[in-house]
């Protein structure tokens, strides 16, 4: 039981060390205990109890109908000569190397049924040794009981066993396995006192239960559990899988690329925020204070982008008439540009562009297109006549009102100009000409 224990041992060590496959489990051993019969020069004595047979086996499989294989096997036997003048008692160790196949899936190569028949052939070497016993008188004579014992000695052996197992589930399965051993020797009985020359090769016939385990056949397909079209797909089959990795692939590059998208969006709307005019703006100059690095501008004060204080515009003839055009000399907002702010100015609740206001705006187009950094901010603006909210929309409304003159009759890019409206100016309190403007802000 000892030599059982530690041969069980070692088959499951060295099972497990090689159990590893990248696409099936292929490595199974199994567990087997029977008897068995020799057939050479002495009668086995079969009416006493006979011995038991126990073996392992180690398989490895090439396909689901091919594998190999190793097997390591207990014969003890014992009998008695025709005449019973003798008898003997033999303990027989046998280890093969065999060539193992699968009837089942050979005739029906994508078969699923759970029972199985299979078959082995292969080549191997035993060790024997026999206590040869004469208990009885030899021609009328008597004699006292002569012991001889053989000492071990080795032999080929030539194996043929066929299997029907029946798989109780992906990992077991149970069998039983006939077996036919023939040797290369005619006295396995270690008898060669009476043994028969020139007969035949001793063999030894069993019948073994067996309980087989097949590793990793939970994680992965086991080669002793699928078909040959599992084993090998068409070619229709593979192209699917390859696809499917294929698309797994580009699933994978999406969603990095949707990371970096993600990552520009963010930025895209930081820069959004920097840029809008919305947030708190502390002094009233239309400039918020994330932006706002003129401080506390005073009101009315005509600001850049950044909310720092523009020149006083010293170019341009005001009249207080309130109903007569203010501007009359055009030319001289572009006469000396550093210290003017360009304007366009609109009748009493009107939006329409007259012609001096086309003409600032075509000079203004003409910066924009002449240098691609230039930005302009268009801020429109209400005389104090009316109500808060509606001055505060018809203020956006001119703002656009330019905006679209650049873009339809310009073609300047629409990302290039801020529009802003401001609302009414309170001072002075009455219909005001100059205080119903757009004023256009250059910047890089």
């Amino acid at each position: 039981m000892k030599r059982f224990l530690l041969i069980v041992y070692a088959f499951s060590f060295i099972a497990n060390v090689f159990s590893a496959s990248p696409n099936f489990s292929k490595w199974s051993f199994t567990a087997e205990y029977g008897l068995n019969y020799v057939f050479g020069d002495y009668t086995e004595e079969i009416s006493a109890p006979l011995p038991p047979t126990y073996g392992l086996s180690v398989e490895y499989a090439l396909t689901p109908i091919w594998g190999l294989s190793a097997d390591f096997y207990n014969f003890p036997y014992k009998g008695i000569n025709t005449t019973k003048t003798a008898y003997f008692t033999a303990d027989l160790i046998n280890s093969d190397l065999n060539a193992t196949i699968n009837f089942t899936k050979m005739i029906f190569p994508n078969s699923k049924s759970k029972i199985s028949v299979n078959g082995s052939i292969g080549v191997g070497v035993a060790s024997f040794t026999s206590q040869f016993t004469q208990p009885y008188p030899i021609g009328g004579i008597n004699h006292p009981i002569v012991d001889s014992i053989t000492p071990p000695k080795l032999i080929s052996s030539i194996p043929v066993s066929f299997l029907v197992e029946y798989n109780l589930s992906n990992q077991l399965a149970l069998g039983v396995r006939a077996h036919y051993r023939a040797y290369m020797s005619d006295n396995i009985e270690g008898a060669p006192q009476l043994n028969f020359k020139g007969s035949t090769n001793d063999y030894i016939s069993a019948f073994t239960l067996s309980v087989r385990y097949k590793l990793n056949a939970t994680s992965k397909s086991h080669l002793r559990n699928i078909g040959m079209r599992e084993y090998e797909p068409d070619e229709a089959i593979a192209l699917i899988n390859a696809t499917n990795d294929k698309v797994s692939k580009l699933g994978a590059a999406l969603t990095k690329l949707e990371k970096k998208v993600d990552n520009q969006g963010r930025r895209i709307d930081s820069i959004k925020i920097f840029l809008s005019n919305d947030g708190a703006d502390s002094d009233g100059d239309g400039v918020p204070d994330q932006r706002d690095r003129g401080g506390n501008t005073p009101p009315n004060t005509a600001v850049d982008f950044w909310g720092i204080p523009l020149p006083a515009n010293n170019n341009i003839n005001v009249t207080q008439n309130a109903n007569k055009k203010t501007i009359n000399n055009t030319e001289a907002q572009f006469g000396n540009g550093s210290d003017f702010t360009p304007a366009v100015y609109f009748d009493f609740d009107r939006i329409e562009l007259d012609d001096d206001a086309l003409e600032v705006i075509g000079k203004i187009a003409e910066k924009l297109l002449d240098d691609n950094n230039l930005m302009v901010e268009v801020r429109g603006y209400c005389d104090y006549v009316g109500k808060n909210p509606y001055n505060e929309k018809l203020s956006i409304r001119r703002s656009d009102r330019v905006k679209s003159e650049l873009v339809r009759m310009w073609k300047i890019d629409p990302d290039r100009i801020i529009t802003n409206g401001k609302g009414r100016i309170i001072e002075p309190r009455a219909q005001y000409r100059p205080n119903r403007r757009c004023d256009l802000f250059l910047s890089k």
